[in-house]
Order: C-alpha cells, then structure tokens, then sequence
C-alpha cells in the first residue's frame, strides 16, 4: 500500500528523509558530500523521489551515496549483480532511461526490488571524472515516465559534477597519504 509520498511501504522504501546529522567532532568523507548532491539531486529534477551516486575510483565500486539508504541499496544491488540501469550508464558510458520499471529487460532483483518499492522510473547518467574515477546518477521516481525537460535538468545536473567528484577523491585520497618527510 503506497504510503503519503506514493512509494509503497517495503523494506526496499525509498523516503524523502534526511539522514542523521553528523556527529559533532566526526570529520565529513566522500560519502557525506555526495550524500548532500544526492539530496540536491532530487530537488533539481522535476518527479524524482531518491537519487543515487555510485562512483568507482580505480576500478572497483568506491563510493554509493545516496538522498537515504534504501535508495543507495538499490544501486549498490545492480553493481553487486553485474547489471541494471546505473551499472549498464556506467559500463557503456551513456545515459539509460527506464519510463517503466517493470518492463526492463535486464536487472532481475533491481528491477524487482524497485517495483516492490512503488519506483515506476530511473534515469542513470554517467559521470566521467578522471582517468581513476568514474560515477553515474540515478534519480528515481515514483509515477509517470520522464519528460524531455526532466532528461535534459539530469543531464545539466550531472554535467555539473565531473569536476566535483573528482575533486572529492583526490582530496581523500591525498588526505590518506603521509605526510611527507622534513628536514
């Protein structure tokens, strides 16, 4: 039974949450920010209800950030099997749009996870960011298909975000190395 935001009660619910502060003292990782751009995400596309950034940083899944865990999990799923809509945006570098969730070829238990969850539509476009890291991001939705207007505001918005998930990974990465050695 879907509950007031039209997203169907389930273990897989995709909610329009906020997550949990950050404790007082606990230093933000690349997760944290991309979490924040994911809820931002969401209210820059017209119907989307979650969104998801899943970047890999040298060849392996680094990062799923998502507007609330479930939604993250949704992705997390489709890399974890090989396949699905953010899997297929990342591995073919191109945008994938599914209007309807329940007609998608591929993606056996995303797709059924996402219908369980009331998800009518994603769109997963992909990220380049350097020659280390790559992402995509989802936006879900929870009726109706996507316009053309919608496709284009995800295509701006991620346009938008090369350069900063780049920029995020570098930082931590540079953060974990030692410093270096003084006279």
């Amino acid at each position: 039974m879907p509950g007031d935001d039209g997203i169907a009660d389930h273990p897989c619910r995709v909610l329009r949450e906020e997550p949990p502060p950050t404790p007082a003292g606990a230093r933000a990782g690349p997760a944290d920010v991309l979490d924040a751009v994911a809820r931002a995400a969401v209210d820059a596309i017209g119907g989307a209800v979650a969104a998801v950034i899943c970047v890999v940083h040298e060849n392996a899944p680094a990062t799923f950030a998502g507007s609330h865990p479930a939604a993250t999990m949704l992705d997390a799923v489709q890399f974890a099997g090989g396949e699905g809509p953010s899997f297929e945006a990342l591995c073919q570098r191109r945008t994938v749009r599914v209007d309807d969730v329940g007609a998608w070829d591929g993606g056996g238990t995303w797709r059924e996870l996402a219908a369980d969850a009331g998800l009518t539509g994603v769109i997963s476009l992909p990220v380049g960011a350097d020659d280390e890291t790559a992402a995509t991001l989802s936006r879900y939705r929870s009726a109706g298909g996507w316009s053309a207007g919608d496709v284009a505001d995800a295509t701006a918005f991620t346009a938008r975000l090369r350069d900063l998930i780049a920029a995020v990974f570098r930082f931590a990465t540079d953060a974990r190395r030692p410093p270096p050695d003084l006279p």
